[in-house]
């Protein structure tokens, strides 16, 4: 058969020329040198934190302002495209930023050392030493802070205002792992799960930390429970998930009602992957089916249905409205998924990039332009906005929006589209390779058929029918444009199966009808007169 063709992408924006920098570099502050860390004992808590004037430097790029940053934390509005940085001023490089939402950015050193925060509303700083002091949490008024000793948990905890004044000091048992403390949404209790024990905790107490739930045999985990109160799960060691909740007085509470529908739109007992991902507005349920031919954070090929399919349902009855044959469902982070805001279609990854499958008003596929990463739905917006690392992609608008001349970076939303969320790292992202078998989307609708059937395309002449896998198996055949195959498992795992680096183990390739030879993947079909061989799955499409 030809050679593959390589697929088509989408232009991408040119980047405008450079203009002057908005700001001068600050010289490098005291705040960026690594003074000696105070001797153990001597001082503990907010007398660590010390004011650290001008260790950030604070810079506003304009909308296609090329940022010349090796590192920092950004703040893009979307609308607009101006975007507010921040870095250690004097430095290269070896720090890491981690922006929150109510206005703190904190910054540390990659081989430790101290640690610097910058209040966003107020531009005042401050610095401590990493190994002696923790930051452990943070809400719209409040920090709270831990000791420790060597870098360890002590159980000794700090509370203090924005403007680093304390408010109160308290201690709980530490235990063996890392503590975690939430603050209810109006700021006025913390709920602090350390050493397996839950407390309850008022921003200004008057007695020692309220106790809530004691420690369990195999561990203790705080997590959210709406705005109402937060839960706590415990594994008793019985084999079973304890769950319970409490509201932000500390009142014991009933475990919320389920999401709408049954079980099957609620994803009980699925991986995470699988998971179906409800809409907004709770109406509908996408789920994948299928998954990757090879997936390097799992470790190994797939060996059962690595042809995935995205099922769009109805979330109340689990009917099926829709599905997308070759395509996935990108998970963009923890806090956000796929779904457009208005809940009138999700964002799938396809074979030449990305498109939504609208839901409403009636279904379809729409192409989004190219760009890695991205595109990541904004949570608000109606759907308008996709965040594409560090730029926004206005959909009504047909518009670019954000900084040039950025490379890879570390990125999310904020809790609306008004302001978009990246960081600039001056290390490489780790490695992942996940590789899915796709042909180019289609939309089918109930009833589905399991069975996968092809249909040759874009030859131009005919496709050779093969013996074995790759361009050295006999030829058994050719055939034209337009002919119709359909996928069948091969009888007998043949040595020529082996994935070449599986050669010396002695491993089989571990799909049936799955070959990659040639650095090119292999199809069993049958053709509709009855014959069987491997096909290159280049030239294929969906029948």
């Amino acid at each position: 058969s030809a050679p593959s063709a390589p697929p088509p992408t989408a232009a991408t924006p040119s980047a405008p020329a450079t203009p002057a920098p908005t700001a001068a570099a600050s010289s490098a502050p005291e705040a960026a040198s690594t003074p000696a860390t105070p001797a153990p004992g001597a001082r503990s808590g907010l007398d660590l934190v010390e004011p650290a004037p001008g260790a950030f430097e604070h810079r506003t790029f304009e909308d296609g302002e090329a940022i010349d940053w090796t590192h920092g934390t950004f703040f893009l509005d979307a609308e607009t495209g101006r975007t507010e940085g921040y870095a250690v001023a004097g430095v290269e490089g070896g720090w890491r930023y981690h922006g929150d939402r109510d206005g703190w950015i904190q910054a540390r050193r990659i081989t430790g050392g101290w640690r610097l925060l910058v209040d966003r509303t107020t531009d005042l700083s401050w610095r401590w030493p990493g190994a002696s002091l923790l930051l452990d949490e943070v809400s719209d008024d409040h920090l709270l802070f831990q000791d420790l000793s060597d870098g360890n948990p002590t159980g000794r905890f700090a509370l203090a205002n924005r403007r680093m004044e304390e408010v109160t000091r308290f201690a709980v048992d530490p235990g063996n792992d890392w503590p975690r403390a939430m603050f209810s949404p109006d700021g006025r209790t913390m709920a602090l799960e350390s050493g397996g024990t839950v407390y309850l905790i008022p921003v200004r107490p008057s007695g020692p930390p309220e106790v809530l739930v004691t420690p369990a045999p195999y561990g203790v985990a705080l997590g959210p429970s709406g705005d109402d109160g937060f839960s706590v799960t415990s594994w008793p060691g019985t084999g079973e998930v304890k769950k319970q909740y409490f509201s932000w007085e500390g009142v014991a509470l009933p475990a919320p009602e389920p999401d709408p529908g049954s079980a099957c739109a609620r994803g009980d007992s699925v991986p995470f992957r699988h998971a179906p991902k409800l809409s907004p507005d709770g109406r509908y349920a996408a789920t994948l089916e299928g998954g990757p031919y090879y997936d390097k954070e799992v470790g190994g090929w797939v060996t059962e249905n690595p042809w995935p399919t995205v099922v769009v349902s109805d979330a109340e009855t689990c009917a099926s409205i829709f599905r997308v044959r070759s395509a996935y469902i990108h998970q963009f982070s923890i806090r956000h998924t796929a779904w457009l805001s208005s809940s009138e279609g999700i964002v799938l990854s396809t074979n030449t990039g990305y498109a939504i499958a609208l839901v409403r008003p009636f279904p379809a596929l729409i192409p989004l332009p190219s760009g890695q990463p991205g595109p990541e739905p904004a949570p608000t917006g109606d759907g308008r906005y996709f965040a594409y690392g560090s730029r926004v992609y206005d959909a009504v608008a047909d518009r670019w929006r954000g900084p040039s001349g950025v490379g890879r970076v570390w990125d999310g939303w904020e809790d609306s589209h008004h302001e978009r969320w990246f960081e600039i790292r001056d290390t490489p992202p780790p490695e992942t390779r996940i590789n899915w078998l796709l042909l180019p989307p289609k939309i089918e609708f109930p009833p589905f058929d399991d069975g996968i059937a092809f249909r040759v395309e874009r030859t131009g002449s005919c496709l050779r029918i093969r013996e074995e896998p790759g361009e050295a198996g006999r030829v058994l055949g050719c055939l034209p444009d337009g002919e119709p195959l359909l996928l069948v498992e091969h009888e007998v795992l043949s040595p020529f199966l082996n994935y070449d680096a599986y050669k010396k183990t002695g491993k089989p390739w571990p799909h049936p009808s799955i070959a990659l030879r040639d650095s090119s993947l292999w199809v069993h079909v049958r053709t509709a007169g009855g014959a069987e061989g491997w096909a290159s799955h280049d030239w294929l499409g969906h029948d």
